[in-house]
Order: structure tokens, then sequence, then C-alpha cells
């Protein structure tokens, strides 16, 4: 089960537009936007098919949800590892946690 959280976090960190993300795992894009609109602690509501491919994707792409309400990269991922920084996974997560556009998020 992904949260509403985790869908818009995964996008935000893959830098995928949703037109294309649509493409690629063969769903509507007006689907994947209207479950994008979930609130983030909530569970996205489709059809299992349309989540295994969702979850299926982001796997393929090294992104883990390593439980209800956290996402992850796959350490292999990770190029060099950063410490006391803020990462660009972490910020784009964030930015997705307070679903914020880049001009509102930086003010």
């Amino acid at each position: 089960m992904l949260t509403g959280f985790q869908l818009r976090a995964a996008i935000g960190v893959l830098k995928i537009r949703v037109t294309d993300l649509s493409k690629l795992v063969d769903l509507n894009r007006f689907t994947i936007g209207k479950l994008e609109k979930t609130p983030n602690t909530e569970y996205l509501k489709c059809h299992t098919d349309t989540l295994l491919a969702l979850e299926d994707f982001f796997k393929k792409n090294d992104i883990l949800f390593l439980d209800n309400f956290s996402i992850s990269l796959e350490p292999k991922s990770l190029k060099v590892p950063i410490k006391r920084k803020l990462t660009v996974f972490q910020l784009r997560a964030s930015r997705a946690a307070l679903n914020l556009s880049l001009v509102k998020f930086s003010q």
C-alpha cells in the first residue's frame, strides 16, 4: 500500500512528469493525477493492478517504501554518502510531504 506522500515523493525524487509516468506504467495520466491529490497519510484508493504497477515501477527505479509512511533510495543509488547535509532526495521528499511548489518552498 502506498500513501499520498509516498507517491508524490517518489515522483518528485525521480524527477518524472505524470504524463511520462503514465506512459511507463500504462495508466491514464488523470488517474495518477487524482492519486497525487491523496492526503499525506491516507492510502491510495485504486485498483490493485494500478497499485502494483506503481510499486513495481518505483522498485525498479530504486525507490523503497520501508513502512507505510517512509520512502528511501536503494543504497546502490546513492553516489556519495553525505553527512549532516540535506540531500537532494530529502529536499524533494520534503517538498512532496508539504505539497509545495518550488517557488512556495523557497520562500
